[in-house]
């Protein structure tokens, strides 16, 4: 297989068509995060008895648990 600047200049632009959707997918995803961040902390300062300790036990797993592994629970849970 040769490379070509022609071959690499196609497939620059073919990908640079998926950048506008990347990037509005990761303020969606930004977007989100801050709102369900700042509920859960809202939640937390109000210091309902049963829902705190909620909170304080989801906090943890998501702290203590690395991202790879809730990527991979997702992939075999879809």
């Amino acid at each position: 297989m040769v490379f070509t600047p022609e071959v690499i200049w196609e497939t620059f632009l073919m990908v640079l068509t998926a950048v506008p959707r990347t990037l509005l997918l990761a303020v969606v995803i930004l977007f989100f995060g801050i709102i369900l961040g700042l509920l859960i902390a809202i939640l937390k300062r109000k210091q309902l008895p049963g829902l705190t300790t909620v909170l304080n036990i989801f906090i943890s797993y998501m702290r203590g648990v690395p991202l790879i592994i809730h990527l991979l629970i997702l992939q075999f849970i879809a």
